[in-house]
């Protein structure tokens, strides 16, 4: 009880003390902080609701999610390296289809005879 008429006594001798002014700079960043703190709030609020945060087998879902992204990303760098392999190829492709009809080896359409294929 001393410590609360100690605290008693010093409020009741001090003078009325004006609040603090705050700059310009640090209200933006106060108010940046409050922005942010509601912004956290909000997306804690969104993933308690969702049902994936709660599941059992999420470390497990992750991982397959994981694989198949990894899978997909793979496809596609084998897609690009194949496109880019057979545009490489393709001036011989020509030069041997052009000797196949000076040969007389392909018919009209563009198809090798049997003749040609020996």
């Amino acid at each position: 009880t001393t410590l609360v008429q100690a605290l008693v006594a010093l409020k009741e001798s001090t003078t009325h003390v004006p609040p603090m002014s705050l700059s310009k700079p640090f209200k933006q960043l106060e108010l940046n902080y409050w922005e942010l703190l509601m912004y956290q709030r909000e997306v804690d609020e969104k993933k308690s609701e969702n049902k994936c945060h709660r599941c059992l087998l999420r470390e497990q879902h992750f991982d397959v999610l994981d694989r198949r992204t990894r899978c997909l990303t793979d496809i596609e760098e084998l897609e690009y390296s194949i496109g880019e392999t057979s545009l490489s190829l393709m001036p011989q492709l020509d030069a041997k289809m052009l000797v196949l009809k000076q040969l007389n080896l392909v018919d009209t359409e563009q198809v090798i005879t049997l003749k040609g294929r020996a």
